[in-house]
């Protein structure tokens, strides 16, 4: 019963409505009947904005260099370029022109040597060996210098060192070591007529010492070798030799 009340209140109140509406309508106005409000635009409302635009998407061409870059993998790095061609290495270099000055000391020598008087005991004879020929892909001479022990001679000399030149100082130099532990470094202008001088520091018996070499020249096969030490203000002699092919 309920339900069927509820059904007849909506029915008598639907046709009171229409026929209120249909009154309405037949009832004359002075002008057309206001818009309904839905379509009344809201005053003093701001104008709606426009939709934003949505970006464009990117043309199919622009991926292609990347595509042809990974071998057309997406997701992997691109390819390296080819590296440009490298340079070719600086030539090597070569040994000095000068060091033809040096040739009369390659080969083998045999000589005949005295060590005079002096703060290294009394005066003395001896026989010596030099060698020389050219090392270390010919920038340098190598000299092995030998004394033969002997009843007068019994503390020999040995010498090992190398004669070599120096371009940036446009100048011969000689560096050696001994069986005593000592060492000189000399330098020289080059040959003066027959003569070569070297010249330099060095050390002896734990000292540093002034050391000059002189070399003479009398021909091809035989030369002459002369060695002095600083003592103070003079130079004397800590011997000689003469040598021959």
């Amino acid at each position: 019963m309920k339900y069927f009340r509820t059904i007849g209140t909506s029915v008598a109140f639907g046709t009171v409505a229409t026929l209120a509406g249909l009154a309405v309508a037949q009832t004359p106005s002075a002008g057309p009947p206001p818009a309904p409000a839905a379509a009344m635009p809201p005053k003093h409302a701001a104008p709606a904005p426009a939709p934003a635009a949505k970006p464009a998407a990117p043309a199919p061409a622009a991926a292609a260099p990347a595509a042809a870059a990974t071998g057309g993998k997406p997701g992997t790095a691109p390819a390296p370029a080819p590296a440009a061609a490298s340079a070719p290495p600086p030539a090597a270099p070569k040994p000095a022109a000068e060091l033809d000055q040096l040739k009369v000391f390659e080969g083998s020598w045999r000589c005949e040597g005295k060590q005079p008087a002096g703060p290294f005991g009394p005066e003395q004879d001896y026989k010596s060996t030099l060698k020389g020929k050219k090392d270390i892909d010919n920038f340098w001479i190598a000299i092995e210098y030998d004394q033969k022990k002997s009843k007068t001679h019994p503390m020999p000399i040995k010498a090992r060192g190398f004669l070599g030149y120096d371009p940036a100082a446009k100048k011969y130099v000689s560096i050696g070591a001994d069986n005593t532990g000592g060492w000189i470094n000399e330098s020289s202008t080059g040959w003066e007529g027959d003569k070569l001088v070297f010249a330099g520091d060095g050390s002896m018996g734990g000292q540093k010492v002034s050391f000059r070499e002189t070399y003479t020249k009398k021909n091809d096969k035989e030369i002459t070798w002369n060695g002095e030490m600083k003592m103070g203000k003079d130079w004397i002699s800590v011997g000689s030799d003469s040598c021959k092919k």
